[in-house]
Parts: structure tokens; sequence; C-alpha cells
């Protein structure tokens, strides 16, 4: 009974690893360096607060309205893949579209897939400038 428990055990622990890819610490401070902190977009009054745990864990918080008073917001979990966030859509009942975040000319590029579209081309894109510490 006991060897049936291990034997259960490992295979969990197989399956549910498979296809998760553990980031290197210099991954980690990379993105850190290029994507950590507050994002504005002034067009659109829209903001982003990036935030990158130790463990390559990525929180991405998004809302419109001012940097105080904040209007809806959202928050997404991106993984760190090479210099870009990516940020897998999904089929469920969120229907959100494939999205990736990377850096351009000192710029934040948040850019996604339609939705609808079935294409792998990016047809929403939106220019982000870094804030400064407050």
């Amino acid at each position: 009974m006991k060897a049936i428990r291990i034997i259960i055990c490992c295979c969990l622990l197989v399956f549910t690893q498979q296809g998760v890819k553990a980031q290197s610490k210099a991954e980690i401070k990379q993105a850190k360096h290029l994507f950590d902190g507050y994002w504005f977009n002034q067009q659109a009054k829209r903001f982003l607060f990036i935030t990158i745990e130790n463990n390559g864990e990525v929180l991405i918080n998004d809302w419109t309205g001012s940097f105080k008073k904040r209007g809806h917001a959202d928050a997404y979990k991106a993984h760190i893949k090479g210099s870009t966030l990516q940020m897998p859509g999904a089929e469920d009942d969120h229907h959100a579209p494939d999205c990736e975040m990377l850096i351009k000319n000192k710029r934040l590029l948040f850019q996604c897939k339609g939705l609808l579209t079935h294409t792998n081309d990016f047809v929403d894109k939106t220019f982000f400038t870094r804030l400064k510490p407050q």
C-alpha cells in the first residue's frame, strides 16, 4: 500500500511539472531591469504596474484613470521568455488573447493577437513609457 502511494505521488509530480520551465537568476534579473515598475500610456490614460518576484513569477496590474484614483483594473500573470513577458491566451470563460510585452526604444510594447481573428499576427499594439519612482 505504501509503495502504491509513493508511485502515485511520483507520477503526479512528474505530470504536474511537465512544461514548467524554471527561469535562471540571470533571466529574472534581466526581466526585473527591463520591466519592473510603473508604465503609462498617455493617449489611453492607462497604467501598468509590473512586479517580478525572485522566483520568476510575474504579476501585471492594468488600470485606467489616474495614478492614485484607479478606474477599471485587471491583473494578469505572465512568464519570462528571453527578453519578453509572455501571456498565453485562454480558451476558457475569460477568452483572453495571446499577448506579449517587450522593450523597444526604451518604451514597453504591449501587443496582443486578435481574439477572434485566429491569426499569428499581433493586431493590438500599445506603447507605454516608464514612470519615474515617486
